[in-house]
């Protein structure tokens, strides 16, 4: 008898100490979402005062084109002209323009710089691209690809060959200053 009384009160002290167990769990559980807003304020403070640096031209970055990958087979077009555009218009404001001082211009001789530049050549997945530098732009272009007008017709380990209306010019590695 004495027996089945200890075994009564283990059982049910058992229970009791699993209830409470559960019942401390959920109030210390309710606790741990709140955030402790005081930390977070010392974190911001102390970034405040490390100073943070500010990335230069990056609303110019977030404003440009997506990224695109340069080694993909469908990789960008973006300077390939439009087959079947329409010409554009003249403006009537250049023929306000002197003959006198057109004939100067002409006159002049001045070669003028071409409007690409060789930055690099990259080679992935069995295909050469060419890095060109378009005004402020550098485009990836491929073998037949377009690029402000010219067309890539050629890349070797050193050199890219690009034509335009005729005009075939060779861009080198070692005029971009690379080795």
């Amino acid at each position: 008898m004495e027996l089945e009384r200890k075994m009564k009160r283990k059982l049910l002290a058992g229970v009791g100490i699993f209830i409470l167990l559960a019942l401390a769990g959920t109030w210390y559980a309710d606790e741990a979402e709140k955030s402790p807003l005081v930390l977070q304020a010392k974190q911001e403070s102390v970034e405040k005062q490390a100073g943070t640096t500010e990335v230069i031209g990056l609303q110019q970055a977030i404003a440009g084109s997506e990224l695109r990958n340069p080694f993909s087979f469908v990789h960008e077009r973006e300077g390939e002209p439009i087959q079947g555009a329409m010409p554009a218009p003249k403006n009537e404001l250049s023929s306000a323009v002197p003959p006198a001082a057109v004939a100067a211009e002409k006159q002049g001789n001045i070669p003028a710089a071409p409007a690409i530049s060789l930055c690099g050549i990259v080679e992935g997945n069995g295909q050469w691209l060419a890095l060109l530098r378009v005004g402020n732009n550098t485009v990836t272009a491929a073998v037949g690809e377009w690029a402000d007008g010219w067309q890539v017709t050629g890349i070797g380990t050193a050199t890219v060959t690009v034509e335009r209306s005729g005009q075939v010019l060779s861009l080198n590695m070692s005029e971009t200053g690379a080795k």
